[in-house]
């Protein structure tokens, strides 16, 4: 989902979760002070929405069902938790390489993002739009001057992926 709606040149790579020191320009996620990880009762991808002002109703809807996954706390109670969380898992014993881990797991959210926009549940609300990408290199740029609580562009941004 990061490639799809956040910057399709993201690169990852899986370091120790305590005492791993970023190189210049890179960005932890999901881990013990990153960048991006879990706040208040939030999942990092909730997050990672939040920050790069996503809006989009189908990628909340999965930020839901990661939220219930992650967190195992039934927030939200969506119906879709246990199955998306045991072909996760699934994928997780079958494929020992982190990269096709991560292949194969985004195959899932595409699809079931694809399913959300499509879905009779949305009543035709969702819609598919161009959308306009924030790179994590506009983030690396916008921490520089502080925590402004965007991503990227700022106050005045096209980073809102809504409309």
């Amino acid at each position: 989902m990061i490639r799809r709606f956040i910057d399709p040149d993201a690169q990852f790579k899986f370091v120790p979760g305590k005492g791993y020191r970023p190189h210049e320009g890179e960005l932890r996620f999901d881990m013990f002070e990153a960048e991006f990880t879990h706040e208040g009762d939030k999942c990092t991808f909730e997050v990672l929405l939040e920050r790069c002002e996503l809006k989009d109703q189908a990628l909340r809807a999965i930020a839901e069902i990661i939220h219930d996954i992650d967190l195992k706390d039934s927030k939200f109670g969506r119906t879709e938790v246990a199955g998306i969380r045991t072909l996760i898992e699934g994928i997780s014993v079958a494929m020992k390489d982190d990269p096709v881990r991560i292949a194969r797991g985004g195959e899932v959210f595409n699809d079931l993002y694809e399913y959300s926009i499509r879905s009779a549940d949305s009543g035709g609300s969702f819609e598919m739009v161009a959308w306009p990408v924030c790179r994590w290199s506009d983030i690396r740029e916008s921490r520089s001057s502080g925590p402004s609580g965007r991503c990227c562009h700022g106050a005045n941004s096209s980073c809102n992926l809504a409309g």
